[in-house]
């Protein structure tokens, strides 16, 4: 078992490192320690970067350790696990799980780390690749039909105002003499940009997109 294994490579020029938690040398298995949120474990993007991340853990120490790798695993310890929540499908059902993560072909990850070393490379001459809607965890604008007073729940929500329009003209007589009925806009947001990036004080992306709110 070799614990904490530092590797680099040069790849295009620049040199790679990373340092795998535990490398198990006679089962061919890589596995990483992870502290994490449960928000993560709900968002399968950041589980994609864990899934990269391990891949190019098991390139190196093939190409460098000469070690086989066929299996890779995310030990995850979720700081905010709430047991009551483990029910539902999209929760983890213990605070620590073994999390399989798929093992990819070295022509693929090396493919990859070609293709990231040029957008780094596109970044440092100001050319910055900006980030889609899934790395951003973003939700779309939405407008929900409700009542109108505080934390009232939405009794219908469309991205598409025209058919809350609708909705209430064929529903909204169920609410005379009760409560006034309302179309709310609620805005989309990114949560990841808004709360996990460490950069999002400085990206351009961000100014921008933020600008654009304020002038709608």
């Amino acid at each position: 078992i070799l614990t904490e294994q530092t590797m680099s490579i040069e790849v295009d020029g620049m040199e790679i490192s990373g340092t795998a938690d535990r490398i198990l040398t006679l089962l061919g298995e890589i596995q990483d320690y992870k502290t994490t949120s449960v928000w993560v474990y709900k968002y399968p993007e950041n589980i994609k970067k864990w899934e990269k991340q391990l891949n190019i853990y098991a390139y190196m120490a093939e190409k460098i350790l000469g070690i086989p790798i066929t299996k890779l695993t995310v030990i995850a310890y979720f700081k905010d696990f709430a047991k009551k929540e483990a029910h539902k499908p999209d929760y983890p059902n213990n605070r620590v799980e073994l999390l399989p993560v798929k093992r990819y072909p070295n022509e693929r990850i090396e493919a990859y780390l070609k293709k990231r070393i040029a957008i780094h490379r596109a970044a440092e001459e100001g050319n910055i690749k900006e980030c889609s809607p899934v790395e951003k965890w973003s939700n779309a604008d939405v407008y929900k039909v409700k009542k109108n007073k505080p934390k009232a729940r939405a009794l219908f929500k469309s991205p598409d105002r025209e058919a809350c329009v609708q909705w209430v003209k064929l529903n909204g007589h169920r609410y005379l003499g009760k409560d006034e009925i309302v179309i709310e806009d609620v805005k989309g947001t990114s949560r990841r940009c808004e709360l996990f990036c460490p950069v999002r004080d400085f990206c351009p992306q961000k100014r921008k997109e933020d600008l654009e709110r304020i002038q709608t």
